[in-house]
């Protein structure tokens, strides 16, 4: 791709050989500056459109939700949307009154309905918040506040199964949401049924959310240890060498570095890290 991390490494060698912005592009991407700009400009526009598609939507700020509000303030879905602000911005009393208000008007309302059912998980009344939610949940067109809280509800009935379709469910719409991917990447390490199917899909998932959060040592060390169960021992060394850029101290990670570098032929760094782990633990 012209606008991928390969050419983008290329012109940074580029510059660094002394070349201008314009004969880098022209060299590593056969175009002119100009056109360069416009087909960057369509590129990223196309990359926040995919985001948007695979992602829940950022909610409205308050002030903004109420501005829209008063524009017409006959519309249920706009108040809901100051409701749900206020609720998210801490006026949760407020925000409860209106999502009572508008919930008698409409018991369908998404938001309204997502804002009663979370007051009543918090209350611990399962029972009552699944009651709200179930007749606005729409399996086909979900929305993302139902579905969540939903999806609550089951994991407070630990009713992992059904907590797992959900969470599964809501990948499959914004397949790049991370409280989604956390939700689903916390039920598989749960379940005990389906192993192998189940490492994979949390393999794929933990992957993700690796990518979005690289300075995070337990996904890199779940990972590895995936990778170990697998006796994939090149995707061990990935998962642990990266997991050591978090911590450069873990011991458990250069002990297991050091056995995965055994099991590919290399004695070499596998005493490397063998040594390594024996200073740490005697404290050199």
């Amino acid at each position: 791709a012209k606008f991928g991390e390969q050419s983008l490494i290329k012109l940074v060698e580029a510059y660094r050989r002394g070349l201008s912005t314009e004969e880098a592009i022209a060299k590593v991407c056969q175009m002119s500056l100009a056109e360069f700009e416009a087909g960057y400009t369509e590129h990223l526009n196309e990359s926040v459109a995919e985001i948007r598609r695979t992602r829940v939507a950022t909610p409205l700020s308050l002030e903004d939700a109420t501005a829209r509000w008063k524009e017409n303030t006959d519309d249920r879905d706009a108040w809901a949307d100051v409701a749900w602000a206020m609720w998210h911005e801490g006026d949760k009393a407020k925000a409860l009154e209106m999502a009572g208000q508008i919930s008698a008007l409409d018991p369908r309302q998404p938001l309204a309905v997502a804002i009663l059912a979370e007051a009543r998980i918090d209350e611990g009344d399962i029972e009552a918040a699944g009651i709200l939610l179930l007749p606005a949940f729409n399996g086909d067109d979900p929305h993302p506040a139902v579905l969540e809280q939903l999806l609550n509800v089951n994991l407070e009935d630990k009713d992992w199964q059904a907590a797992l379709d959900l969470a599964e469910l809501a990948l499959q719409r914004w397949p790049r949401e991370p409280r989604f991917q956390r939700r689903l990447a916390s039920l598989l390490m749960r379940l005990d049924t389906e192993p192998f199917a189940n490492a994979l899909r949390l393999q794929a998932v933990l992957t993700e959310i690796a990518k979005r959060k690289p300075d995070d040592v337990l996904i890199h060390k779940k990972l590895a240890r995936l990778a170990e169960d697998a006796k994939d021992w090149p995707a061990v060394i990935h998962w642990a060498e990266e997991a050591l850029h978090c911590e450069a101290y873990d011991v458990e990670m250069h002990r297991l570095l050091a056995f995965a570098y055994k099991q590919t032929g290399d004695s070499e760094a596998a005493a490397r890290h063998t040594a390594i782990a024996a200073r740490i633990e005697n404290g050199e």
